[in-house]
């Protein structure tokens, strides 16, 4: 009775067991699925590498099991991780995915533990989204290639034309390391391009850090629109994150609009580098970059606008500078506010802290800290309506240039402008000394040095003077002359009047030889 009952037992354990078998820990380096079926893998969100034929070993060409990883997300997508390992690629790595909402995580254990390495071939990650409800996630960890101009270590683009970028899905880009596979060796392998963005709008990269070669070479960042259907790439947030030794750190291109960029550092430590460039020709309305807590040490330029940026902001960042190299260079930028930061540079052979372009304007300098450069801060010929004001200088060879001449330049930094006072009395021969003003806000202040050298048919007792700019109400500036009789000189002002008429005391004629010598301050509109 007793081995009946036995047996018994033994039976149902077994049957137990084969309804629910056990999973043996496998050796390293085991990748079947005998214990998970094709279903199961598929039902996962969160799938490994592994799973495919995946492995981290440096050998195996990992090409055709990130395919396969990828093709077997269904539904709204899902994320293919790979343990700590480096995994080898022979040839670039692409997916387009379905229409619909559907998203794709590529995750990693974390950055230089998983690495994905193309060590010969110009290779990569390339995602082609379809639609608004497509998005791509790419988190901890490194990817390197083992040649120069390695392509596009992400590629992520898409055709499709939108009139409201700005409502899609976002993705991110967190915790990635994209540099050369002999970065902490030779350091001569480098990327063209870090993360190519084509027609793909919210995007998020933090903790990032992208690395040139030692001569620096590639880009960081590219980021374009689609212009030829005229969609603007929008909102893209760069933070926590470093590009180092690249020919250019962000690139901001055709059509892209909507840019903040917060406590990242753009270095390098030779050759031609820039931090952040809008090249020659693009298109596009080009509008809407903010920097902010962040810090520019490249030889070249931090900033170069060499197509109009409009809606610049730029506030209490760290530039510094070197021989022939300049900081905030705006081009014809047609609004900005540079507040509150601190401009540095080594040399002041060649060096510009700001320069604002000659069609360029509408903007405040505010505030900052600019020293050591031969000129500080430079208007062109051209720039208008640029307020500068309450900037501490401390050894440059110039503080301001402004070639601009506009009367609406105005600021407690800005130096005293020349203009043409044009004073008249009859045909009166009258030599203009000097005829200078400065302009603050609503508020511009004269000065006027004239002499009548010959009196001619000036026989009245006032003569006219133009003013810099029209007056909003009314006033007078005073004076002497300061030749003749000391008599005390006074120039009415009118409310929206461009001359003013100067009279002498008690109504004194003028004579030959009177040297008038006028001051004083009025509201202009």
């Amino acid at each position: 009775m007793r081995a009946i009952l036995a047996l018994l037992l033994c039976l149902i354990a077994s049957a137990a067991q084969a309804q629910n078998p056990t999973c043996p820990t496998r050796p390293a380096g085991q990748s079947d699925n005998s214990c998970a079926s094709t279903a199961f893998v598929q039902q996962n969100p969160l799938i490994s590498i592994a799973a495919f034929g995946g492995r981290g070993d440096n050998t195996v060409d990992n090409t055709t099991p990130l395919n396969n990883a990828l093709a077997a997300l269904t539904g709204t997508g899902g994320c293919v991780y790979f343990p700590p390992g480096k995994y080898r690629f022979n040839t670039s790595v692409s997916f387009t995915y379905p229409s619909g909402t559907f998203s794709v995580c590529i995750l990693g254990a974390s950055q230089d533990s998983t690495i994905l390495t193309w060590p010969s071939a110009a290779g990569g990650l390339a995602f082609t989204l379809n639609g608004i409800g497509s998005s791509i996630h790419i988190r901890d960890m490194t990817l390197t290639t083992g040649t120069t101009s390695g392509g596009n270590a992400i590629l992520i683009q898409s055709s499709f034309a939108n009139a409201n970028p700005a409502v899609t899905a976002i993705s991110d880009i967190y915790r990635v390391v994209i540099r050369g596979d002999d970065q902490y060796a030779a350091f001569a392998d480098w990327w063209t391009v870090g993360v190519n963005v084509a027609n793909v709008s919210n995007i998020q990269f933090e903790n990032m850090t992208i690395q040139g070669p030692a001569t620096p070479n590639g880009t960081g960042i590219n980021l374009l629109g689609l212009p030829g259907s005229s969609t603007f790439g929008v909102e893209y947030n760069v933070a926590k994150s470093n590009f180092n030794n690249l020919t250019t750190g962000i690139v901001y291109g055709s059509f892209i609009q909507g840019v903040t960029i917060d406590q990242t550092s753009f270095t390098s430590n030779n050759g031609t580098s820039n931090g952040i460039s809008v090249p020659a020709a693009q298109t596009g309305l080009l509008s809407e970059l903010t920097i902010t807590n962040s810090q520019f040490n490249v030889p070249t330029n931090a900033l170069v606008f060499s197509t109009a940026l409009g809606n610049v902001l730029i506030s209490d960042s760290l530039c510094i500078a070197r021989a022939n190299s300049n900081c905030f260079s705006l081009g014809n930028s047609p609004t900005f506010n540079l507040t509150g930061n601190e401009l540095a540079s080594s040399s002041t052979t060649g060096t510009n802290g700001i320069i604002v372009g000659g069609s360029g304007g509408n903007g405040i300098i505010l505030g900052n800290v600019i020293a050591g450069f031969a000129t500080g801060v430079t208007l062109q010929a051209n720039a208008s309506n640029v307020i500068v004001s309450e900037n501490v200088y401390s050894g440059n060879t110039a503080n301001i240039s402004n070639a601009s001449n506009a009367a609406n330049n105005t600021g407690f930094d800005l130096p005293w402008l020349a203009y043409t006072s044009a004073p008249s009395c009859g045909n009166a021969t009258i030599t203009n000394n000097s005829s200078r003003f400065r302009t603050v806000g609503k508020t511009t202040f004269i000065e006027l040095d004239l002499t009548i050298t010959a009196l001619g048919t000036c026989t009245g007792t006032t003569f006219a003077i133009a003013l810099p700019n029209t007056a909003q109400s009314a006033g007078a500036i005073s004076g002497q002359e300061v030749a003749n009789n000391s008599n005390s000189v006074a120039c009415r002002i009118t409310a929206g009047g461009n001359t003013s008429g100067c009279f002498k005391a008690a109504a004194n004629a003028f004579a030959a030889n009177d040297r008038l010598v006028v001051s004083g301050v009025y509201e202009n509109q």
